[in-house]
């Protein structure tokens, strides 16, 4: 009954089951998540909206993946075309989130009309997270998403690596468009700098063992 009406009840019914089924999914792809910071950073009592790094299909369930309780009532959001996608999709959906389509008329999917940002494509994080934190006054949390130098790659020992999750201080951003452009730069900052500074150090490492 209450997945088939949406109710509240329901999507943390959802919610629930997708926290137990990414915690045991997830360190499977990626090793285990080694350790989450910042958990201080997390608003209590108030909705916020969390922005991390995009660096491949799975990201959205590394919330989920986390220790149960860590961010509870998450409303995933997600382009329409995430549904094809065997799990991820069906669970995106029936865990309260909301698809959109790129392009069409009407606030949201205004907002949020970019596409994807990639860390190691070099592109800028995209305006739609400022623009609606901005507008409903919501303040925004960074989180970066540290994933091994080879996260994608298929002879990685998994159990030997894992993944790292920073959520930062959040960050209130005004409604106008100097304000907005000056937020998201330091947040892209702030999200992208810890990956950096592991990208570095990682290759190094690499580097020594080579010679």
């Amino acid at each position: 009954y209450h997945l088939l009406y949406g109710t509240h009840e329901g999507r943390m019914f959802c919610h629930r089951r997708m926290e137990s089924f990414y915690s045991w999914f997830i360190p499977i792809l990626f090793g285990p998540i080694l350790s989450v910071e910042g958990l201080e950073h997390i608003p209590k009592g108030e909705a916020c909206i969390f922005v991390a790094n995009h660096q491949c299909t799975a990201d959205f369930a590394m919330f989920f993946a986390m220790p149960p309780g860590t961010v509870p009532g998450l409303c995933p959001v997600a382009k329409t075309s995430i549904l094809a996608m065997p799990g991820f999709g069906l669970c995106a959906l029936l865990g309260g989130g909301v698809m959109i389509e790129r392009g069409k008329k009407g606030t949201l999917e205004q907002m949020v009309e970019q596409g994807t940002e990639r860390l190691q494509s070099g592109l800028d994080f995209k305006r739609g997270f400022a623009i609606l934190a901005a507008k409903t006054k919501a303040r925004v949390v960074p989180v970066t998403f540290n994933y091994p130098l080879d996260y994608m790659s298929s002879s990685r020992d998994t159990s030997k690596s894992g993944v790292r999750v920073q959520f930062h201080s959040p960050v209130t951003i005004e409604d106008n468009d100097v304000a907005i452009k000056e937020a998201m730069l330091a947040i892209q900052k702030t999200v992208t700098d810890p990956i950096l500074e592991s990208f570095k150090r990682e290759t190094q490492s690499e580097s020594k063992k080579s010679k």
